[in-house]
């Protein structure tokens, strides 16, 4: 069981930081939907939000605050490659040389904002995690991953918003992105809830294996 338990570890990991990369490299990308905009980030970032939450439940504390890392520590290897790849020189008949630097040469703002709102976001949902799990003595899952998205999930789109498109958007679009990307987040998570319930249960079967906290 603790083999069987590491090795979904392991997978959860690698689709928590594949994630985490993709979101990056696509949030730059705005989706309109009526009169609002969001990015299209919001299409794969809820994933790392909910499989962190599994973490947290599962493993504990410590090793999805390491996961966490990992995926920050990917961005940032990103990010660097990205505009390494952006300044070298390309040849002089690449009609796609000015195109690619616009979407990339964003790299590195895109990289700060999903820095601060990765960070504070997610360490916040899963410590929240922890505290309501203790008090709802490791009952009501869906009450405690439903509060810890509302609350992890709006920091995380606040924080990601604003330092992304201030001057680029006008403030209250800033703010409308924010409250629209935070619902579709927090509806994300609900609706996965049986998924988590599933997985959850599959990983403490017969609970052999404590939790690190």
């Amino acid at each position: 069981m603790q083999d069987k338990k590491e090795k979904y570890f392991f997978y959860l990991a690698i689709i928590f930081v594949v994630c985490v990369l993709v979101a990056n490299v696509i949030t730059g990308r705005l989706i309109q939907i009526g009169s609002l905009q969001l990015s299209a980030s919001i299409l794969v970032f809820p994933i790392t939000f909910i499989i962190g939450g599994l973490l947290t439940e599962v493993y504990g504390f410590k090793k999805s605050i390491k996961v966490t890392a990992i995926g920050i520590i990917s961005n940032l290897f990103l990010t660097g490659i990205c505009l390494l790849a952006v300044h070298l020189p390309a040849p002089a008949d690449w009609s796609l040389s000015e195109a690619y630097s616009q979407v990339f040469n964003y790299t590195p703002r895109v990289f700060c904002a999903s820095f601060c709102a990765f960070l504070i976001g997610s360490t916040v949902k899963s410590y929240l995690m922890i505290i309501l799990k203790k008090a709802t003595k490791n009952k009501l899952f869906w009450l405690r991953t439903t509060t810890s998205a509302i609350v992890g999930e709006f920091l995380d789109s606040f924080i990601f918003c604003v330092i992304s498109f201030v001057g680029i958007l006008e403030f209250q679009d800033i703010m409308l992105m924010v409250l629209l990307q935070a619902a579709i987040k927090i509806l994300y998570e609900v609706l996965f809830t049986p998924v988590l319930y599933w997985l959850r249960n599959k990983l403490m079967k017969n609970d052999e294996c404590k939790n690190e906290q």
